[in-house]
Order: C-alpha cells, then sequence, then structure tokens
C-alpha cells in the first residue's frame, strides 16, 4: 500500500491497516448494549431445551436437563420409556424436548407466590397437557381435574388469590378449568406465565404428575423457568421479548408491547 505521510509531512508512515472495532468505538462511539437473558434476574430453576451443554442424552433421549439457575436443581429421568426426546434445530433453528407421557424429575423448595415461564407447543387440543406436576397433588397446567387438599389451584375459581395468568404478553382471566385449558392446549407456540402460585412439594415432575399418564404433556418444551415470586412488570415483559425474539415468536406478542421489534438489553 502507497505510504502518503511524506504527503502530510510526518515523520512517521501512516498506519496501514483499520483500526479494531474497539479503537473504533473508542474514537467514534460506544458498544452496542448486551443483550438481556434470564441469567440478569434472579430465577429458582431454569431448564433451557435449546442448550445442548446442558442435555445429557442417551441416544435422542433426555436423561438429565441442568438446571442454569444455579441452584443445581437438575431434572432427571432414569426409565427409558419416560425419556423425553431432544428434536433438533425445531424451532428457530434450536433444539426443543418432545413429551410424551414422559417426565423429568427435579427437586424443588418454593414458598406461595412463586411463578412459572414456559414457551411451548401442545401437540394435541384434547390431552390435560400438564406442563409441571407433583407426586400427590399437581398443577396440571391445562384442566386441573379433581384436586386435593395440597393442590397448588391455577384457576381463578379454586385458588385464592388466584394465580395471575399471561399468554404471549396479554393479560388472561381464566376463571374454569376449561379456559386455563385454552390457553395451554393450542396446536401452536405459546410464551405462557403464570404468576403467584401456592403450595410446595419436594419433587416436581415436568411434563406429567408421578401418578400415571391421564394428565400428561403430549407436546414441545423449549423453555421452563421457575422464579422465587411474582416478577415485576417488567422482568415479565423482559422474559416474553427475550424468548420471543430468540425463538422468532415475535408475532405473538401484540403491538404494544415494549420488546415488540427489539429484544430487551441490559
Amino acid at each position: 500500500m502507497l505510504d502518503r505521510s511524506a504527503k502530510f509531512g510526518l515523520s512517521t508512515p501512516l498506519p496501514q491497516t483499520p483500526p479494531s472495532p474497539l479503537r473504533r468505538n473508542l474514537l467514534g462511539g460506544a458498544a452496542p448494549p448486551a443483550l438481556w437473558t434470564p441469567a440478569n434476574m434472579v430465577t429458582h430453576r431454569w431448564f433451557d431445551f435449546s442448550d445442548p451443554l446442558t442435555i445429557t442424552l442417551s441416544g435422542s433421549n433426555i436423561t438429565q436437563i441442568n438446571d442454569k439457575s444455579g441452584n443445581a436443581g437438575h431434572a432427571t429421568q432414569g426409565t427409558v420409556v419416560l425419556q423425553p426426546v431432544a428434536v433438533a434445530a425445531s424451532l428457530n433453528s434450536l433444539d426443543v424436548g418432545r413429551f410424551t407421557n414422559d417426565m423429568l424429575a427435579f427437586p424443588l423448595s418454593t414458598v406461595d407466590g412463586w411463578s412459572v415461564f414456559t414457551v411451548h407447543k401442545a401437540n394435541s387440543a384434547t390431552s390435560h397437557q400438564m406442563l409441571l406436576g407433583e407426586i400427590d397433588s399437581f398443577i396440571p397446567i391445562g384442566i386441573p381435574g379433581d384436586l386435593g387438599t395440597n393442590m397448588i389451584r391455577i384457576d381463578g375459581v379454586n385458588d385464592t388469590p388466584a394465580p395471575t395468568w399471561h399468554a404471549d404478553g396479554s393479560l388472561q382471566a381464566p376463571t374454569t378449568r376449561s379456559d386455563t385449558h385454552a390457553i395451554i392446549a393450542t396446536d401452536a407456540w405459546r410464551i405462557v406465565s403464570i404468576s403467584g402460585l401456592r403450595g410446595s412439594i419436594s419433587t416436581y415432575y415436568i411434563g406429567n404428575d408421578n401418578g400415571g399418564n391421564q394428565l400428561a404433556l403430549d407436546g414441545d418444551l423449549a423453555q421452563m423457568i421457575i422464579l422465587p415470586s411474582v416478577p415485576s412488570a417488567a422482568n415479565r415483559e423482559k422474559l416474553e421479548g427475550w424468548a420471543a425474539h430468540k425463538y422468532g415468536l415475535t408475532s405473538l406478542l401484540p403491538g404494544g408491547h415494549p420488546f415488540k421489534t427489539s429484544p430487551p438489553t441490559v
């Protein structure tokens, strides 16, 4: 490259390569802000089925998914016929877990007021579609069925105060079991949060309870995040925006959502 330093009366040659991106930022503006993720908030359990580094496989069967919250509440399944299947590049080129009468067990200790956030798709509108269950009583996110006294209730009729539901960024007002089923059991991807759940059992099951397959999930799961309390509206919206942009689901968010067009940043 021709050295033009003499033309400008310089005693040393001009640099022959363009400045690095870091130098350009120092000279001409700040670096772009980092993207927000659930790691920027307090989570109690975080199961990310699109992160292969957290998943242990036997063939295509998921035998363990690690908890990304940092609390070591990993979910496992040693029985082959109850292991969900990892489906590669299923949603926006990202992996998901496929459940068909399967379950992954994990330890959980909570206090009243905890919350669940999911990115999921039911593959049947007729199944009960339990996303999270207990050993005796359960959270059948769908149709609750006949519930016992230890039940964590999710519909407005049986739980006081009723949990708060959001689906695809919009507030829901379910008052019957059919209402909750309509939110969950649709043959389409949904971004759902349920806040203000009550009760605690030591072991929970992703995709089923421990009493049989009559309420089991028939569907795909991309994310399940359990929060120790009710998130602020700002954090819930960040979760929704993060998931929508990660999985190519921004069309689900309403027009007024703060992260409809751009993902949340730190």
